[in-house]
């Protein structure tokens, strides 16, 4: 089945009509698992993105891998609301949105500190419209792996209060050899 038609699919059955907890999951998730290599999604006011743009250009997917990994944390706790204390602004949204915008830049040039920049700036953006991303116990995780020399970037897969932390690295290979918490991140082909 066409990759972007079987994520619709699950995006729609993950948004039952009859589900009541007034939660939409975003359409992130089943793009990201169902369409392959590293996909940029364009919205225009809607849920479902209204063109999603892919890369599969193999030297970029491999340098992408090289300095991405993940570091467990903790399950997001029971009670944790990640909207609590929302501040969206039109210059957070903006904000946001250009840090996507460089990120995507980055990757396709291959420049390592222009995306780990942009990668610090979504999180920057993303956590000053949602602070409760930042849970407690989270800030220790993010004071631990920032102060390692090897760590440029950091951020929180999904909305964050919990899981893991993804980090731009010097060299993820070594990284997580150095440190064996550490996962190293494929990308699906």
């Amino acid at each position: 089945m066409d990759a972007e038609m079987l994520a619709k699919l699950v995006f729609c059955f993950e948004n039952d009509p009859e589900r009541s907890d007034g939660i939409i999951s975003g359409a992130q998730d089943s793009i990201g698992i169902c369409v392959p290599g590293l996909c940029r999604h364009h919205y225009d006011a809607r849920y479902w993105p209204d063109r999603i743009e892919q890369c599969q250009d193999e030297e970029i997917l491999s340098w992408l891998e090289s300095h991405l990994c993940l570091v467990p944390m903790f399950p997001r706790r029971p009670g944790c609301s990640v909207v609590d204390g929302k501040d969206i602004t039109e210059r957070k949204v903006r904000a946001l949105a250009k840090a996507a915008d460089d990120c995507w830049n980055a990757i396709m040039r291959r420049d390592l500190q222009a995306f780990a920049s942009a990668y610090q700036a979504s999180f920057d953006a993303q956590t000053a419209m949602f602070p409760a991303m930042i849970q407690p116990g989270v800030q220790d995780y993010i004071d631990r792996y920032s102060a390692l020399p090897d760590v440029l970037a950091w951020k929180m897969p999904g909305a964050g209060g919990g899981g893991y932390l993804a980090l731009v690295t010097d060299g993820a290979k070594a990284f997580c050899k150095a440190h064996a918490e550490a996962i190293p991140l494929t990308i699906r082909r």
